[in-house]
Formats: C-alpha cells, structure tokens, sequence
C-alpha cells in the first residue's frame, strides 16, 4: 500500500478518536487491560470497498437491516440521505461485534493500536469471505505491522454481524465515528456515502473514495465552499484552496504582529483586569499599593485606564487616609512614552503616593520624561531610592536637568543610619543603553557639573545601590556631601569607567551647601551704571541692582534688599517723561533711589535705564502689564536674583513656567530658635511644611495667615547650622528653604507657623523667642541664594548662584554670633 494511503487511513483514524469523543462515548484507557472479551463501541454503518473491487451490489447483505422477519431479504427502497446533522441523540448502527485482541503475541505488542486494529479487521473480514464463498483481497501477512510506517492497507469498520448477540470492539484505539448523510450522493447507495471526516476528491476513473498516488490531497478548511481553483501542496504543507480568479491573499508583514496574550486579557475583562494585577489595601490610616505591571505590553492609554480605575477604588476615597505607599512601581518592557510618564507622575502626587523605587527599562522614554519623574522624586514626597531607565531614550540633556533638581536638595542625598551613625547614600540612577555617549558625558563633567555645585559617583568597582566606595575617599563622616547622584551607565558584565572618569564626576565633591557661601564671582554681562554719577558728599541708603546673567531673551537681576516690587502711580508718567531724558538726566534721577529714605519702586530703576533706549529691545515690556518685565517679585527686606523678561516671547514664555512651578529657588534663612526645644507640630531639622496660605487679608493687614481656605503651599527645608548669641541667652538656627511652590510671604508664614519665625522679621514675630538686640539686623534675614531658569525656547537649565557673600550686612549678623553645630565654615568666608 502506498505512502498517502496510510497517511490518510491514520487521519481518519485520529478523526474519528476525537468525534468520538465529542458524543461522550467513555474511551477506554490503553494501559488497563480489557476486562470483557466484547466491548461495546459505535462503527461505521458502510463498509467501504477495496481499492479496485469495486462496488458492491451485495454488500448491504452484511448488514443487520438487510435481513427481513422470515430471513429473505426486504424488497429494495430508494434511501434518501438527511441533510440534517445527527444530534448527540440520534439512533446510532449497531457495530460489528469484534473479539478483543489478546496481547500475549509479542509482535503485537510491537506495532501501534491502529495497526492492531487494521490486522484483527482483515483477519476477519477473511475469515466472512472464505465463509460465504465470496471473493475477496489477499489476506494480509500474519504478523501485524511493527509501526505506523508499515501499515499494510487501510480499509473502513464494515457493518455490524447480526448473528452477535453483543456488540464487539476492533481495539482500544480504533474507535470509529458516526456516519451522516451526503447531500452530493444522490441516486448512489448507502456503501458510497462518505464520512463526513474523510477529506478526500472521489477518483473521476475508478469512482472509488480513495485518493490515488496522482491526485493530491486537497484539506478543505471547515466552512469552505467547493472551488475548480487548487494549488497542490508543496514542501508536505496542506493545499490553499482559492476562489476561481481571487488573488492569492497578501503576507503577512512582520509589523503585524498577533495581539498577545496580556492585551487580549485586558480587551476581554476590561476594568476586572487590573483586579487581577493591583491590589489597594487600607488599614489604620494607611493605604498600599501593590501592582504586577511588568511585560504587559501596556501603551500609554493603556496606563490612562489603570490611574482612572485607581482613582475610584473604595480604599483611596476614604477620608481618614494619612499615607499612601506604593514601595515598587514596576512597569518595564511595555511600550511608555513621556505621555504616560506625565500621566503616572500627576497620580502620584495628586494622592502624595510615596514610592520607594521606580522601574521603567525597556520602554520609550525621552527626555522630558525624565525631568518628569525629577519633579515628582523631588517634590512633596519622600526620596525615591533608585531609578532604573535602561534601554530608553535618554540624552544627557536629560541627566543634566534631573541634577539641577537634585543639587542642594533638603532631602538628597538620601539620609539613612548605619552602625548608629548617620550615612547619606546617593540616588541610583540606571541608564545603560542610552542616548548618551562617552563624549557627551565628557563635556558634561568638564562644563556643566561644576555649575550645580554637585558632584556624582560613575559607579565605581565596589559600588553598590546602597554603598558608595568614592563617597568613603572624600571622609565626610557623619556630615552631608554632595554626591547626589549614582549614575550607571554600564551592565554588570561590562568593565567599571577609568579612573580619569570617575576623578572628574568627584571633582567638586564637598559639603552639601559649601557653594552657598563661596566668594562671588566677577560679573561680566553688565557693569554698574551708576558708579560714576554718585553726587559728592551723598550716602547711599541701598545698593544699586546688579545683573548676574542676560541672553536674547532674559535677564537676571541681583536685586537688594531696600527696593520694592510692587507697581507704583508713578511708573505710567516715568515711561512716558523718559523719551525725552537725556542719559545724565536718567543717571541722575536713578541716583536718588539709592539715597531716598522710603524704599523706591524697583521698576523705577528698570524704566530709567532701559525704557525707550535705543538698542535695549524692551520696548514691548515697558507698560503696567507686563511690570514692565518682572516676571515674578521679592519682598523688599529679601535680596536675590529676580527674573526680568526683555520681550513678549520671554515674557510669556517664563510665565508659563512659572505657572507650572518649573523655576527652583533656593533660599538662605536665620530663624529664632532650636529644633527639638523649640519647633512646633512635630518637625524635626529636615522635613516639608504643608500648610495652605491665605492673603485675604493682606490688603488691611499686610500679613497672610495659615488657614484651611487658603492656597497649598509646601516648603523643604533643612537645617545647615545652629548659633547662639555671646551672652548664650539667645538661640538661632541657619535654615536652607527650597519653595515647591510660590505664594506670598511663604517662608515667612512657614517659619512663624512651626514657631520659628524669621529673625528681622517685624510683621511675623509671634512665638519669637528672646532676641539680642547687639545683632544688628535691621532687615528679614533671607536670601535667595541659587535661581534656575529655563532658556527660550530650548528649555534648557541655568543656574544662576548669588552667594550670601553678596548680602554683606548679612555676613555681619553671622560673625557676631557663635556656631554650636553644623555646617563649620571659617568666619573669613562669611
């Protein structure tokens, strides 16, 4: 017997296995051994002839129905084939009973049980026809077929034997289906209906249902309508039927990849997915977060539908919530952008969720993204620990503004105890394989590092997440350094960077506020303008407004204490007298600022030196709208760089960012007292202030109050130094305040709310302990000592410091006090 025979004979044979199956008839399990020498199983209802035999008009006489009452046989009937599927309850034929095969033959034992079952079937059908007398084919080899490679011929189950009285079984495995009804064999009989599971062409010589070595073997997919267009198989795989004149369907592309198994989950169960990857647990006040987003293939809309279903869980709209954590934020090989990053970030600190550390490798996060997650880790939350960005879109543009957020930060390096002892570790930052090239990161060190005032560790051999060799060799004790920053650029199988390298990422490596008071550099953008116009014999009363930087867009004023901001009746008939002033005259009239008791305007100042001259290009600043190019304001006791646009496009430009709180200020504060013997409500000498600011009444009082109809305002602070007076009976404390956001009067307020208000202070003095009254401090005693801004348009970071070196009186209060602990500068730097 030929190849594709036996092929298709096992087809029908694994067919019929499984129909069976699907009637619910129990099968039998190989391995038991038979207990009955009849089994009970469905067969086919027509045998099937030999290939070459031909058909049959005697066969229907094996069947049971072909004998009548008195033995004769039934006059001949035209039988109509039901078009109607069987139902699971339809008359089944009787089987033809078989006797089970005893398995003591070892070359039984050796072939497979469909090969088993065809030898015991020719066996018989043998046996019937040397019987009846009836011509049949050869009786095959007496020794069954070893394998399923060696099966002799292939034949249906004939009908069942009416002189049985029980119904028999051609093996354990040869199980046959249920014969139904050909639509397409009208006319024939009953023997030449064909199953439906045989999927076979009818040979056009022979008429018999059997494929010949010339045909090919066409599977028809379920479903398929019969078609005159075959493509033969090739290289052994299954035939593509076509329609007659269709084109051959297109490949598939390699970007057309099949939905995976997680989306196909979450289109399926919809909200019910992420109950099964996040879980909220709230119990005394506090509420965890636990969630299993890695390698979900989760797009940024994807991560919209997660915060949404988070915001309307039960947990987090309890009131009585005080914390919510989320210790690991695990979300990478997915497909996020700097949309979902913005999107993950606005949840966090919208329910002030603290996250120990963030995992987003593998994803598509850019630049911005970055500076994204740098403001939320900076802000109002706890430190996050570590960060791992690897195989993003990162640049070293990216790096550089997340070191402008992390540079003097209250809260970084992150504090923790070792041995007893404090320790500070830096944040591990991951960025192997990256945007970032060994040349970009060389001129980042030489350039731009030195400017923050910061210095970082390129993780060296025996660096670690939480163990810093290089911090060691600087031998800072228990003191804060300035190392902020554990950048890994490389994979742990990769070499550690050169010595050269990491010496240059240490280079500034110090005291965490050692810039703070460092001797002020020269200026170079603009000189002084009334350094030559002075009246002889006249004492100034205030300092003349420096710059400190300028570009096509911005400039940044030094502005001194004694000058206020606010906008004045005067400033419109200026603007409009000073085309006419020639320049002494302005120099003139400027002049009398510095020497006049009452504080002046500071827009004053800025109209008389650049309002309508030629060449200044803020022309479309000069007016009460635009404050005449102040963007935002100091208090008039405070001194420190104040931001002034030159033109329209700065203008709105650096409101924008305002209103965003994208500009960092830094400040420098004395306050009366001690943490620990005389702070309020708990805070320590490192920590936030949370209280909302209300100025409803600022305009009878001139004070704001803590009130709970008031604006968020939140201030970091940190304690730098403690003093005392010479006589001891007076305490102080250095503070260092970053403002995470900017409402009026704010440090003042926070300093007097945790019951340490400023010292000079006059407005905010309640909960002032004793002062000593040999300091001198004829004004508040804050200073804006570091201001970044945001180039136009580039986005790009500027720091800008103003040392307290350039607030002298302040130096002078300083020296006439004694340091007790902390931060301890020589008296020649202050």
């Amino acid at each position: 017997v030929e190849d594709d025979e036996e092929a298709v004979w096992m087809e029908d044979s694994a067919q019929a296995m499984v129909e069976g199956d699907a009637w619910g008839e129990e099968q039998p399990d190989a391995t038991e051994p038979c207990q009955e020498e009849n089994v009970e199983v469905p067969g086919e209802a027509e045998d099937l002839p030999w290939e070459g035999e031909g058909l049959q008009e005697e066969e229907p006489e094996l069947g049971e129905e072909a004998v009548g009452e008195d033995g004769e046989p039934p006059p001949e009937k035209e039988e109509q084939p039901s078009l109607a599927p069987l139902s699971r309850t339809s008359n089944i034929p009787p089987a033809m009973p078989r006797r089970v095969p005893t398995r003591s033959s070892p070359k039984e034992r050796k072939g497979s049980m469909g090969a088993l079952a065809a030898f015991h079937l020719f066996k018989r059908r043998a046996a019937d026809a040397a019987k009846k007398g009836s011509s049949k084919p050869a009786e095959p080899s007496s020794d069954p077929p070893a394998g399923k490679g060696s099966m002799a011929a292939t034949a249906s189950i004939p009908k069942a034997d009416p002189t049985a009285n029980r119904r028999g079984s051609v093996g354990i495995a040869a199980i046959a289906s249920i014969p139904r009804a050909n639509p397409s064999a009208k006319g024939r009989t009953s023997s030449s209906i064909a199953p439906p599971w045989r999927k076979t062409k009818p040979s056009a010589e022979t008429g018999s249902l059997r494929p010949t070595a010339r045909e090919p073997v066409v599977v028809k997919p379920r479903g398929a309508v019969p078609t005159s267009s075959v493509v033969p198989p090739r290289g052994g795989r299954p035939a593509v039927v076509l329609r007659e004149g269709a084109p051959r369907p297109p490949k598939r592309k390699a970007s057309d990849l099949l939905p995976s198994e997680p989306k196909l989950l979450r289109e399926r169960l919809r909200t019910h997915y992420w109950k099964r990857v996040c879980d909220v647990r709230a119990a005394y006040g506090e509420a965890t977060i636990t969630a299993e987003l890695a390698d979900t293939e989760l797009a940024d809309d994807d991560v919209a539908d997660w915060l949404a279903w988070l915001r309307g869980h039960p947990e987090l709209k309890q009131t009585n919530l005080q914390s919510v954590s989320l210790p690991m934020l695990d979300l990478s090989n997915n497909k996020l952008s700097s949309r979902g990053i913005r999107s993950i970030c606005a949840f966090l600190e919208e329910h002030s969720v603290r996250v120990d550390e963030m995992n987003f490798n593998h994803n598509e996060v850019d630049d911005e993204g970055l500076y994204r997650i740098a403001q939320y880790i900076t802000s109002e939350s706890a430190p996050v620990t570590a960060l791992h960005l690897s195989a993003n879109q990162i640049s070293i543009l990216g790096v550089f503004k997340l070191l402008t957020m992390l540079s003097l930060h209250p809260m970084y390096p992150l504090e923790t105890s070792l041995h007893g002892k404090a320790s500070f570790i830096p944040l591990w930052l991951q960025l192997d394989n990256n945007n970032i090239t060994d040349e970009d990161l060389q001129d980042f060190l030489d350039c731009q590092l030195r400017e923050l005032g910061c210095a970082i560790c390129l993780v060296g051999k025996h660096c670690s997440q939480w163990a810093c060799q290089c911090v060691k060799q600087i031998k800072m004790d228990d003191r804060k350094h300035n190392v902020v920053l554990h950048l890994c650029l490389r994979t742990a199988d990769q070499p550690p960077p050169d010595s050269k390298v990491l010496q240059a990422g240490l280079a500034a490596a110090g005291r965490s506020a050692h810039r703070i008071f460092q001797p002020p550099r020269s200026l170079t953008c603009r000189q002084d303008w009334l350094q030559k116009s002075s009246t002889p014999g006249s004492r100034a009363v205030r300092m003349e407004p420096k710059f400190l930087y300028e570009d096509a867009h911005f400039m940044v004023m030094l502005k001194p204490a004694g000058w206020h901001c606010t906008l004045s009746h005067g400033a419109t008939g200026l603007a409009a007298s000073v085309k006419t002033m020639s320049t002494d005259n302005r120099k003139a009239k400027a002049a009398n600022l510095l020497t006049q008791s009452d504080p002046p305007p500071l827009h004053d100042y800025i109209i008389l030196r650049f309002g309508e001259v030629g060449g200044s290009g803020m022309k479309e600043v000069m007016n009460d709208s635009k404050l005449y190019g102040m963007v935002h304001r100091l208090d008039q006791g405070t001194s420190g760089p104040l931001l002034i646009a030159k033109n329209q496009i700065g203008f709105d430009f650096a409101k924008t960012k305002i209103v965003n709180q994208e500009y960092q200020r830094d400040y420098l504060a004395l306050v009366h007292g001690t943490f620990g013997r005389d702070a309020l409500h708990g805070h320590g000498p490192t920590g936030l202030i949370q209280a909302p600011v209300d100025r409803s009444m600022y305009e009878w009082t001139r004070r704001c109050e803590i009130s709970e109809n008031g604006q968020s305002a939140s201030t970091l602070y940190e304690r730098i130094a403690e003093y005392e007076s010479r006589d001891r009976k007076a305490r102080y404390t250095l503070l260092h305040c970053r403002l995470l956001t900017g409402r009026t009067h704010q440090i003042r307020v926070h300093m007097e709310y945790i019951g340490m208000p400023l010292v000079g202070d006059r407005q905010y003095w309640r909960h002032r302990q004793a002062d000593d009254s040999n300091l001198g401090c004829n004004r508040t005693f804050l200073h804006k000592v570091r201001f970044i801004l945001w180039t136009c348009p580039s986005s790009e970071p500027v720091v800008v410091w103003s040392p307290l070196k350039y607030a002298a009186d302040l130096c002078e209060v300083l020296k006439k006090l004694r340091r007790t602990q902390g931060y301890d500068f020589p008296d020649a730097e202050v």
